[in-house]
């Protein structure tokens, strides 16, 4: 049917945010996909193998009107002479809005094969589709498929390889976006879309009832996220932390000692011990909590959630007048702020960019969670999750609270509007979040096992390295790190951790938020050394605000070199600076009133 006879080597998947794109991505390529970005801008790019075919998943977008970096890119990369086949898939419930990109892909004369998903869907709403019809109409194939079942990948490859397809013989003639919507209504989906009256409520109406209630959203809202961090900490991510703890400390770094170290010189053991294993041994401990968290998230995602927690911040926002805008980047930086930097880019106006940009800093991402894990197993035992959770919630407050400042001084204007289309709910696969997790755990690992482990390795050389009473190996007090933090330890006194080892800690974190607890495990000799010696160095007021000020200060390097990238110098100075001095005034707040009430 394509007339050439040729299998195609590269197909562009193509489609509106929300309509099952990522699914048929990961169901048609499995694990064998890699991630980057476009050349030249920052828009996340991905790539998989289908059969002996090269799967390029573009960013979702509503259309090419506009220049948005995803937009550009996409239409460029279409533009190319690298694409064989587009692969459009829409949702077969919001079939106009959705043939409205499809007509768009007209232009750039590659054949066209539209992937109808989520028929389920159509059907539960009452919609009957004639695709026959669809497919005569539009001279395009039409392929129904189950974007997560496996039946429908062995559709298309068939499909594909057998050159089943019709070739694009075509171009929609453009005018506006009115008269494309009356040519869709009339000419394209006319007799094929039939809507059947239905007396019953579905399944996302009624949950929407409660989720999105004036009232009852925000309460919602607080339970879940209690829920997610009992779950985290409390029911399955803190026992399996114990019981890795317990393997790594009791069981792993016991036999090292008794075995490999047994009769090494004293330096050499403190290396590998405190230096190697200790610095290790928090993070890896909490790893099970990280990816817990990260399930959790991904089940929110998944289920169409997240885009319902986008509204009803937005509300909030709205009314102290932000954009809901901000809140997209936002959300993923409590992933990771690196891509959460770059998906500002998307945001419509540069005053959004930048605003995005400033609050992002407060927005907890995952490699503070050890941090957190730690300090609440040991000073918070019984309140764990809640003790988290607060940190999370005090972050999005200290956001909105500077967005309400920003908004009405250095960036005043007026507020865009805010649009989100907002999916059904459904419910997620597993494959898909066991693959999501192992993405974001085999970057956790990764940073845990080589960049931290470099910074642990130059701390405890620091911390043992000194010049009394000559220049060597020396007492931790009498080192290098000793005595050069201990300069900058009363600046922390008021927040009530004027030790020069939280001082180190806190430098540290500027590398990696996970070194951190790393620091803390090199300079007290691993994790058991932690749960007895912390307390004599933290009270419980002194541990909150010390967590407080992890939460908020100033990200990682990888966070302020991307702000240089997307805005230059001038705001990768002030995103460096500006979170230690707000870091700086919560948590002394904070400290004075918890010990007022403690």
């Amino acid at each position: 049917m394509n007339g050439h006879g040729k299998r195609p080597q590269t197909l562009a998947l193509v489609g509106n945010p929300n309509v099952g794109k990522t699914t048929l991505f990961n169901t048609l390529t499995g694990f064998n996909q890699r991630v980057g970005n476009f050349p030249g801008i920052t828009v996340e790019r991905k790539e998989g193998k289908l059969a002996e075919m090269t799967v390029v998943d573009l960013p979702g977008i509503y259309s090419l009107d506009t220049y948005s970096p995803e937009e550009k890119v996409t239409k460029e990369y279409l533009e190319s002479n690298e694409v064989d086949v587009i692969l459009n898939i829409v949702d077969a419930a919001n079939l106009e809005r959705n043939l409205y990109l499809t007509l768009q892909l007209t232009q750039f004369n590659k054949p066209v094969i539209v992937l109808v998903n989520m028929m389920d869907l159509a059907e539960s709403k009452g919609l009957e589709l004639d695709l026959v019809r669809l497919q005569t109409q539009l001279q395009m194939t039409i392929i129904p498929i189950y974007a997560k079942e496996i039946a429908s990948k062995t559709q298309i490859v068939q499909c594909l390889q057998e050159g089943n397809y019709l070739p694009l013989t075509w171009e929609y003639s453009w005018r506006d976006a009115n008269q494309t919507y009356h040519d869709i209504e009339t000419r394209y989906i006319s007799g094929v879309v039939t809507k059947k009256e239905l007396n019953t409520i579905t399944l996302t109406e009624r949950v929407d009832r409660i989720v999105l209630n004036k009232w009852l959203a925000i309460p919602t809202l607080l339970a879940i996220i209690y829920f997610m961090f009992g779950i985290t900490f409390d029911w399955v991510g803190g026992p399996l932390s114990d019981l890795i703890g317990s393997i790594f400390g009791d069981m792993f770094v016991t036999w090292v000692e008794t075995t490999l170290l047994a009769t090494s010189p004293e330096w050499f053991y403190s290396f590998i011990i405190d230096g190697v294993l200790g610095g290790i041994e928090p993070v890896i401990v909490a790893l099970p909590i990280v990816l817990v968290l990260f399930i959790c998230l991904s089940v929110l995602e998944d289920s169409g959630y997240m885009s319902r927690v986008a509204l009803i911040l937005d509300r909030a926002m709205r009314r102290i007048g932000l954009s809901g805008k901000v809140i997209v980047p936002m959300m993923l930086g409590f992933g990771c702020a690196v891509p959460a930097v770059m998906a500002t880019k998307s945001l419509e106006t540069r005053r959004q960019q930048k605003l995005a940009t400033l609050l992002l800093p407060f927005m907890s991402c995952n490699a503070r969670l050890p941090v957190y894990a730690l300090f609440a197993a040991i000073f918070f035992p019984q309140n764990e999750g809640f003790i988290v959770a607060s940190l999370y919630l005090l972050g999005i407050f200290v956001a909105i609270l500077l967005g309400f400042i920003f908004n009405r001084t250095i960036f005043k204007a007026d507020v865009e509007p805010f649009v989100l289309e907002v999916p059904e709910y459904r419910i997620p696969t597993i494959n898909n979040l066991l693959k999501q997790t192992w993405e974001k755990g085999k970057g956790f690992i990764k940073r845990a096992t080589t960049f931290i482990l470099a910074a642990n390795v130059i701390i405890w050389t620091l911390s043992h390295i000194g010049f009394s009473p000559s220049f060597g190996y020396t007492e931790l007090n009498q080192s290098l790190l000793a005595n050069i933090s201990a300069a900058f330890a009363p600046l922390f006194a008021p927040l009530g951790f004027g030790d020069w080892q939280s001082v180190v800690a806190i430098v540290s974190g500027f590398m990696a938020k996970e070194s951190v607890v790393s620091t803390l495990g090199v300079l007290f000799a691993g994790e058991d050394n932690l749960a007895t010696v912390l307390p004599t160095y933290f009270t419980t007021a002194s541990a909150y605000a010390f967590l407080v000020f992890t939460l908020l200060y100033t990200p990682c390097m990888a966070v302020i070199a991307t702000v240089k990238k997307e805005f230059g110098s001038k705001m990768m100075w002030i995103v460096a600076i500006y979170p230690v001095i707000v870091a700086w005034i919560v948590s002394f707040a904070i400290y004075q009133i918890l010990n007022l009430i403690l």
